[in-house]
């Protein structure tokens, strides 16, 4: 039996944040303004893995591959549908390209972090074009 004293503990070991890091708050350009050295027909976003090891996911791509992930975690067929669909659209507007989720088999989010990606998915643009934005995939293993 391990006893950790003062430390912050869950029934999970794992944990998934947003954070705006302070040292990019006095940036005045808020979001990224994303241009292309060639503007592709379609971009894709991949699926990935975001389970409970150390990871920061600090570029737009990365967040938004994470987000795409939730969309397809979703259980229920119709509300997984319109989830993908949403994303889509509110990418393709920002980015001005159309856009499509590229799932991949063995995609995930660790199930105890499924509501914190449920609230990042509730605005999807803040999220992942937030210049000083960070989804951080962290656990209480090392302690």
């Amino acid at each position: 039996m391990q006893v950790r004293d003062s430390i912050f503990e869950t029934n999970s070991s794992s944990t998934h944040s947003f954070t705006i890091r302070p040292d990019k708050l006095a940036n005045k350009e808020e979001y990224e303004q994303v241009e292309f050295k060639r503007k592709p027909k379609i971009m894709y976003i991949p699926t990935g893995g975001f389970g409970w090891g150390y990871e920061e996911l600090s570029d737009w791509k990365d967040r938004a591959s994470y987000l795409a992930t939730y969309a397809y975690e979703i259980n229920d067929q119709t509300e997984r549908e319109s989830a993908i669909a949403e994303f889509e659209e509110t990418m393709s507007k920002y980015l001005l390209v159309p856009v499509k989720i590229r799932w991949y088999e063995n995609s995930h989010i660790d199930h105890q972090s499924l509501d914190i990606a449920e609230e990042l998915f509730k605005d999807i643009i803040n999220t992942v074009f937030r210049k000083n934005g960070v989804i951080i995939i962290d656990n209480d293993n090392r302690y």
